[in-house]
């Protein structure tokens, strides 16, 4: 009777199951990816253990995208994405999703190196672009009924080609060079996935990027804040800062009135949090943190929040906040120089 009960309880559960829209194994073939770019290359290992690998170059003349197209319709009704990523070198992974006349919208992911990473995107995960160049959209959603392409490409591409003292700044370690990212797996289904915490901390990737030499892993247990903690090692030194930053979906801080965070140091540290909207306005708050690992819960207010210097904007605009960055600035303000961890959970807007 057990027996029977667990079985027919296993067919139930099967039964539930939708039937994922896309599936991608590449144990045939490669399921239509293809290589976008001079140098681009899309080959596949052979069963029993089937593999898409991308080969691409990152250096200042060419631009390389993994893509696959999509049928009319295709994926319509479409909740999830599930992508299985490796990469061989530590980077910053952009996926984009392209309506038919429509905006693009975009999610990230920091790629460890040599390591297998699972990505979950729930739709509403994805970002549409704003900045200058970015394609107009009807209604600031995506219409999953109307994409025609994903596309996986490294944000290392664009970055090295922008030849400014302030890329150099914020990404020191950036360099050219062939690379290889692999895929071993590619779902697209109508399965739900839970809303996704302003942190991003409940997805199994990290959407935070590192600036300044700053390395970045999630912690899930013996962090000193509680749950998840996203562990940030880094230094500074006279002249030098270094911290993270995170997209902010459109309009998730509308109707809020504060933004809060919970910090931890393993030394004090004087912070600098930034949110930027999409017309080039650019806020700071200050925040100080004492050090010794001691939990701390920041609330700030709007008011908290003065425009930077290089601010195009006087007045913050919540609604239009696209980007949180949160910096240690102990070295420009205090010329202070050393090795530290910040660990950061419970991003929020209330």
């Amino acid at each position: 009777m057990m027996l029977a009960s667990t079985s027919l309880l296993a067919l139930v559960t099967l039964a539930q199951t939708p039937t994922p829209l896309l599936s991608h194994t590449f144990i045939t073939s490669e399921d239509g990816w293809q290589g976008i770019g001079e140098i681009a290359k899309v080959s596949r290992t052979a069963p029993p253990k089937p593999v898409l690998s991308f080969e691409y170059m990152v250096n200042k003349t060419n631009l390389n995208a993994l893509v696959r197209t999509i049928e009319p319709e295709a994926l319509k009704g479409a909740q999830r994405l599930h992508f299985t990523l490796k990469a061989d070198t530590d980077t910053v992974l952009a996926f984009m999703v392209q309506e038919k006349g429509g905006g693009r919208f975009m999610a990230v992911a920091t790629m460890p190196k040599n390591l297998w990473q699972e990505i979950d995107l729930a739709v509403t995960d994805l970002s549409l672009g704003r900045d200058p160049g970015d394609p107009a959209d009807a209604n600031g959603k995506l219409d999953t009924e109307k994409i025609e392409s994903i596309t996986v490409v490294d944000l290392h591409e664009f970055l090295i080609r922008m030849e400014s003292a302030a890329v150099t700044t914020l990404f020191p370690d950036l360099s050219s060079g062939p690379r290889e990212l692999w895929m071993r797996e590619f779902t697209v289904s109508t399965a739900p996935l839970p809303t996704s915490s302003l942190d991003g901390l409940s997805r199994p990737q990290l959407s935070w990027i590192g600036v300044g030499g700053a390395g970045l892993k999630r912690v899930s247990a013996g962090g000193p804040l509680t749950g998840t903690n996203l562990e940030v090692t880094y230094s500074v030194a006279p002249g030098k800062f270094s911290g993270l930053f995170h997209a902010i979906p459109s309009g998730s801080l509308a109707g809020k009135a504060s933004l809060g965070v919970s910090l931890a140091v393993a030394k004090s540290a004087s912070l600098m949090v930034q949110l930027e909207d999409d017309q080039g306005g650019k806020f700071n708050a200050m925040v100080e943190v004492p050090g010794v690992r001691s939990p701390r819960k920041i609330s700030l207010p709007w008011s908290d929040f003065k425009p930077a210097d290089d601010s195009k904007r006087d007045k913050m605009d919540v609604a239009r906040v696209k980007q949180i960055m949160i910096l240690d600035i102990s070295g420009i303000t205090e010329s202070v120089q050393q090795n530290n961890t910040l660990w950061l959970a419970n991003l929020e807007a209330k």
